[in-house]
């Protein structure tokens, strides 16, 4: 027995073990990084309210680290549903100074927002409202705008459903 072919054989069948066991634990580790990475991207939405005596607005803001893909939003006060917020608002204002339809496919960036409602003094009193009437306006806003629930369905940048979010003003 030639103890050279041996040892030729038994260090190809170590090589090709080594090189069989190298090639799994990269497959391992590549979809151990793909299953992290597609967690690393998600959206995270928070409602920014904005109350003071001259400003009233509505603004969704997505916190997370990826982009949201907003499929469907419905807003809902008193059993009545609307696709915008200021259509649940029941008060006489002349002229809006900013609001939003959350269209579906909208895509939201990460650290991004959308403004879904914005009233002002400035804005009023620039579209011939008296400023004390003004006041009282943005008061009233600030009262309707209770009870509104926000009902957003969206997705991640890959396309998976994430939790719907919901929240009530």
């Amino acid at each position: 027995m030639d103890w050279s072919v041996v040892s030729g054989v038994a260090s190809t069948v170590i090589a090709l073990a080594a090189l069989i066991f190298s090639l799994q634990s990269f497959r391992k580790q590549q979809q151990w990084i793909d299953r992290n990475a597609r967690a690393n991207v998600r959206p995270f939405f928070w409602l920014k309210l904005q109350g003071y005596a001259e400003l009233k607005s509505v603004i969704l803001r997505n916190d997370g680290v990826g982009p949201a893909v907003i499929t469907k939003a419905e807003f809902k006060k008193n059993g009545r549903s609307a696709i915008r917020l200021i259509d649940l608002i029941d008060l006489d204002i002349p002229l809006w100074e900013h609001y939003t339809t959350l269209s579906r496919r909208r895509v939201v960036p990460p650290q991004g927002e959308v403004v879904l409602l914005r009233q002002s003094l400035n804005h009023l009193v620039d579209h011939g409202v008296d400023a004390q009437r003004g006041l009282e306006i943005l008061a009233r806003l600030h009262a309707e705008r209770r009870g509104i629930e926000i009902y957003i369905e969206f997705e991640d940048i890959y396309g998976n459903a994430l939790e719907p979010y919901r929240e009530v003003i």
